[in-house]
């Protein structure tokens, strides 16, 4: 059965909701702060809390409801004798999923709660639906990516010692080749994990967030260069690479920057043929800086690209390239925790377009 809390100080219109919702569990309470304490016990599925409340009114219920882990995602409606758009405004923006005006008719009560609840089971059936997915995609990608490095590194050492007198020194060389290459491929992908964890860990934090955008970067185009040149080298596609990128600081370390522009390049080279071009445009637009990397490629699906996501690599069986997916992930949450913007535009089979947008601030050096 679900559980509502009603958080209201006149008990006259308390008791009248309790007994209209009378097919729920409800919990009440007469003052914000004992409806943020029944709040973090109980675990409603939808509180109803009046806006002028003693102690603490619900504009600071929700703020503080909307800080714990377990309470953000709660849905409030609020009461209000006030009907003011800043008023709705301010509850809106603080996360509010709806209000009723006092006084309000049963009816429209009853219909509201209904339908708040039900987009709540939506969301949570959406929620279970992505975690079952991301299992499923750890799950299948993992053992595959850390598997293939360790057989090869495995495989190598064991021809080694059993073979070690029949080996030329051409052998030993090329397989040493292979042992480093698989190692370094091996120590990548667990740097990339313990680096996605960090950034779930700094994301919510909000000192760890401070801290994370204090720095400011070197030149962009100096960095762009930089990185074509070893992964253009790598993929043996220099002359597959165009770059028309104007010259500015930003509000983000070089470290960071390099890291998103490391992450999409590389699956641009990764993930188009040899050949086919890879161009990065970087310019200010207004107050932003925006940067355009695009290539001609395996594009993605509309369903592709609403699902993208840290672990989720499509048609793995198609396309033999390795890889989780993490290299997105961590680009899309530098992106947001330095307030810029991230998306992705495809045609299936022709191209995709990412573009970044980070605000300039007061201050930048151009």
């Amino acid at each position: 059965m679900k559980k509502i809390l009603v958080i209201e100080d006149d008990p006259f219109i308390r008791e009248n909701i309790i007994d209209i919702l009378d097919e729920y569990v409800i919990y009440n309470a007469n003052d914000g702060i004992e409806g943020i304490q029944i709040a973090k016990e109980k675990i409603p599925d939808l509180i109803i809390s009046d806006i002028m409340l003693p102690k603490k009114d619900g504009y600071e219920v929700l703020e503080a409801l909307r800080q714990e882990p377990l309470t953000s995602t709660i849905p409030v409606i609020f009461l209000t004798a006030k009907s003011e758009p800043s008023d709705l405004r301010k509850a809106m923006n603080l996360g509010a999923e709806d209000f009723i005006t006092k006084p309000f008719d049963i009816e429209e009560l009853i219909r509201i709660v209904k339908l708040r609840l039900k987009r709540k089971d939506e969301i949570d059936a959406q929620s279970k639906k992505l975690l079952k997915d991301l299992r499923s995609s750890i799950t299948l990608s993992l053992p595959h990516e850390f598997r293939t490095p360790l057989n090869v590194i495995i495989g190598m050492t064991d021809i080694i010692l059993s073979k070690i007198d029949l080996l030329e020194k051409e052998d030993l060389i090329e397989m040493h080749h292979h042992i480093r290459t698989s190692a370094k491929r091996l120590h990548k992908l667990i740097e990339k994990f313990l680096f996605f964890a960090k950034l779930e860990i700094i994301s919510s934090n909000e000192s760890e967030k401070q801290v994370l955008t204090e720095e400011a970067s070197l030149d962009v185009k100096y960095i762009v260069e930089e990185i074509i040149q070893e992964l253009s080298t790598d993929y043996q596609r220099n002359s597959d690479v165009e770059i028309e990128c104007e010259s500015i600081n930003l509000h983000i370390s070089s470290m960071y920057l390099g890291k998103i522009l490391e992450e999409i390049i590389d699956n641009a080279l990764k993930f188009s043929k040899l050949g086919n071009k890879v161009r990065i445009e970087a310019k200010k637009q207004e107050n932003f800086y925006v940067i355009k990397i695009s290539n001609e490629g395996i594009g993605m699906t509309p369903i592709q690209l609403k699902n993208i996501g840290a672990y989720l690599q499509f048609d793995r069986k198609l396309y033999e390239q390795s890889g989780t997916g993490l290299g997105i992930a961590i680009a899309q949450k530098l992106t947001h925790l330095h307030k810029g913007s991230f998306t992705i535009e495809s045609d299936p089979e022709k191209k995709v377009v990412v573009t970044l947008k980070f605000p300039l601030y007061e201050g930048v050096v151009t």
